[in-house]
């Protein structure tokens, strides 16, 4: 069913790869082959604390969206004998806490290889790329307020969507 929900929805989940990757490694790989019927809120919930103590918080956070989506999809098309989700009543923030914005730093040998992948791109995301460690959107959606040029440094609001 997870594969179903994913082929049918690739287009329109943006990061599609990557719920695919999580939906199969957190929760195909845990419940195995039983009837996603049979999954109850207690075990959805151990899944995603799980992840969270493994220290991967925003992965929990992604998880348990998907897993939502998943369920949701599955409860409207009919075809699943799905009625209730068992993540429906259940909270990200009380589950996992609040989505927090994060800060990383790259080391230089990842700078390294993202600067030469970017260089075998074409116009424009190969420059966009070559912003060291910046999202496409992030660079497409800066504006000159963000650059302090005397510092010569870019901010990126940790407010920004």
């Amino acid at each position: 069913m997870a594969a179903d929900f994913l082929e049918r929805h690739a287009s329109k989940l943006r990061k599609s790869a990557e719920a695919k990757r999580i939906i199969e490694s957190e929760f195909v790989k845990r419940w195995g082959a039983r009837p996603i019927t049979d999954i109850r809120p207690e075990e959805a919930a151990i899944a995603i604390r799980a992840i969270l103590k493994r220290g991967a918080p925003y992965r929990a956070h992604n998880a348990f969206g998907y897993l939502r989506r998943l369920y949701n999809w599955a409860i409207g098309t009919h075809e699943f004998g799905i009625e209730t989700s068992p993540v429906e009543r259940l909270s990200p923030s009380d589950l996992i806490g609040k989505r927090a914005a994060r800060e990383r730093t790259l080391f230089d040998d990842e700078l390294r290889a993202v600067w030469h992948a970017a260089g075998s791109m074409g116009y424009p995301y190969g420059a966009i790329f070559r912003m060291p460690g910046q999202r496409e959107r992030e660079v497409g959606d800066m504006g000159w307020s963000e650059v302090d040029f005397e510092k010569k440094l870019w901010t990126i609001p940790a407010n920004r969507p």
